[in-house]
């Protein structure tokens, strides 16, 4: 099995996190009473582990059945045939997807399914597509 993690884009990963540590700050700045400022910091340190948990756990595995198995944290999980994809192409469609990244590649599948990754080693992780399937087309430029 081989896998490939998830390339994280801190373009999107810091703007979120600021935004976290604004909100976890603003009962204090505002003073609101303890109890409230506690909650609000405890809901919020779960916020921010969750989305370190999903940025820094999305990964790209190619099994042994000869299928891409997506995992994004623990609530995303997918599975590709490989034989079944048709197309991989270079994207920056911030759509929300398995992609830790804005630096993506989109693989379409089947009749008229697709999604969106963004694999660390691109090139490595394209090469071993197409060792299982070369007849996935595709523009990367």
């Amino acid at each position: 099995m081989k896998e490939f993690k998830s390339k994280v884009g801190y373009e999107i990963l810091i703007p979120v996190l600021i935004l976290c540590f604004g909100i976890t700050f603003l009962p204090i700045i505002n003073g609101a009473p303890i109890r409230a400022t506690l909650t609000i910091i405890g809901i919020m340190v779960l916020t921010i582990a969750f989305i370190l948990h999903v940025f820094f756990q999305t990964t790209y595995r190619i099994n042994d059945k000869n299928e891409l198995l997506i995992k994004c944290g623990f609530l995303y999980n997918a599975v590709v045939k490989i034989s079944s994809i048709k197309s991989i192409n270079r994207t920056r469609n911030p759509i929300s997807s398995p992609a830790a990244s804005l630096d993506r590649i989109e693989l379409k599948y089947g009749k008229w399914d697709s999604v969106i990754i963004s694999p660390n080693d691109r090139a490595g992780f394209v090469n071993e597509l197409l060792k299982i399937n070369p007849n996935i087309q595709q523009n990367l430029k």
